[in-house]
């Protein structure tokens, strides 16, 4: 039995190398499918790569010719450039040459002007002459306080004579029987001699030299002769509310006529007004004749201002002849 199981022993150990052959094939088969996993991945990875470099090889080829030619373009306009460089060289030569040619000639005829200027010092003689002289700050006031002397002047005629309760002035009261379109003669006759005796003591008090003395005279009776007959217009046909607006519109006029500044220095506002404000044309009137100035607006001015005396009168006398009418027709 001995002898029969001595190779037993041997079976076993042969047994126990075969079992770890078997652990050692297992762990290799292991081995190999991770391999054949890494192989896998690596075979994706090269097709991937393979497709991206063939895009690239195609993308590449495309683009060679346009390579290509903007190479050429670059070659040509490199060669252009090259021969401009070489033109602008000579024509800069050639542009220094002329320069030098015409700094020659040039001090050549600069030398025909050597003592000119002693041919020629004090050749020419200027005189000055002044012209539209202000002697004094009171001259340039003159035009507006004697348009607004004239003005208050024929207000307070108005006020004072005409709304005289006791009747102490005859014909120029306002409950005068006198027929009114006399009355309104009589006030613009007080205008008149109004006008002259404040021109007349305005010149002797002040010195004033007028371009002419006479148009002087004329203009200041005209200047009160259209503010009188503005007034009395204002008054005789609006009563309480004429004299506000006599007062109102000298008001304007202080502002808007160009007494103290000139028109297009004042707000836009008064400028717009300016031109419908008698005031406005007389002082320029008066200031055509105190400063010699360009007087050829003058009759332009005085026309202007003639115009707003007839077209008062002229309303204010169609009032009263239709005043009369009705009275008579009353007394009747």
């Amino acid at each position: 039995l001995k002898d029969s199981t001595s190779g037993l022993q041997d079976l076993t150990d042969g047994i126990s190398s075969l079992k770890q052959a078997i652990q050692q094939v297992t762990e290799g088969s292991k081995t190999l499918n991770r391999g054949l996993d890494t192989l896998e991945l690596g075979t994706d990875s090269l097709e991937t790569g393979s497709k991206t470099l063939r895009d690239g090889l195609s993308l590449l080829k495309k683009n060679s010719s346009t390579v290509q030619e903007a190479l050429d373009t670059l070659k040509e306009g490199s060669k252009t450039a090259y021969d401009g460089s070489k033109i602008l060289a000579r024509g800069t030569k050639t542009f220094e040459n002329e320069i030098e040619t015409g700094r020659e000639e040039t001090e050549t005829k600069l030398t025909k002007l050597d003592n000119l200027d002693t041919h020629v010092k004090e050749s020419v003689e200027v005189e000055e002459e002044p012209y539209g002289e202000v002697t004094s700050y009171g001259i340039a006031f003159t035009p507006l306080f004697l348009c607004i002397g004239l003005w208050v002047g024929a207000l307070m005629c108005y006020v004072v004579l005409y709304y005289d309760q006791e009747k102490r002035f005859g014909i120029l009261v306002r409950n005068s029987e006198t027929n009114k379109i006399i009355q309104n003669i009589a006030y613009l006759g007080i205008s008149i001699l109004m006008g002259l005796v404040t021109g007349f003591l305005l010149k002797v008090g002040l010195g004033l030299t007028p371009v002419s003395t006479g148009i002087y005279y004329l203009e200041c009776m005209i200047i009160a002769f259209t503010f009188m007959s503005i007034v009395q217009f204002l008054i005789k046909n609006l009563g309480d509310i004429g004299k506000f607006l006599a007062l109102i519109i000298l008001v304007l006029q202080l502002a808007s006529s160009g007494g103290t500044f000139p028109i297009p220095l004042i707000d836009k506002m008064f400028q717009s007004m300016s031109g419908f404000l008698p005031m406005t044309y007389s002082i320029k009137i008066v200031k055509d004749l105190l400063i010699r100035t360009d007087t050829s607006f003058l009759l332009k001015n005085t026309g202007i201002l003639l115009g707003f005396a007839f077209a008062c009168i002229g309303i204010t006398a169609i009032i009263d002849v239709i005043k009369i009418k009705q009275v008579k027709k009353i007394k009747e």
